[in-house]
């Protein structure tokens, strides 16, 4: 986690939520990060019953509740092209700083 100082207070930063999997990965393997899905599965573990945003290209979707174990997931409807998914810890504290950025390729064309 990190610290945000303001004056003299010290405010602690969530740890940033970890994407585990974007899929189905419906391509020539299960890894390789192709999709011909319309919808997309975007699924991660966060602080337990944590509120974490989810970031399709940078832009913030609805924002989902990380359960007892800290799981999460959401469904994503996706254009094709390539994609990026990120996630932050959102709620009463500062937001997490972003997770690390997962990506897929979506091609309904082959």
């Amino acid at each position: 986690a990190g610290g945000v100082a303001v004056g003299d207070l010290t405010f602690n930063r969530p740890d940033a939520p970890v994407i585990v999997s974007v899929g189905p990965d419906t391509g020539a393997s299960a890894l390789d990060g192709l999709t011909r899905a319309e919808t997309v599965t975007v699924s991660g573990v966060a602080r337990p019953f944590g509120q974490v945003e989810v970031l399709l290209d940078g832009v913030g979707l609805a924002p989902v509740t990380a359960d007892a174990a800290g799981a999460w997931s959401i469904a994503v409807a996706v254009a094709e092209g390539e994609r990026s998914f990120t996630a932050r810890q959102i709620g009463v504290e500062h937001a997490s700083l972003l997770s690390a950025p997962v990506g897929i390729t979506v091609d309904r064309t082959g």
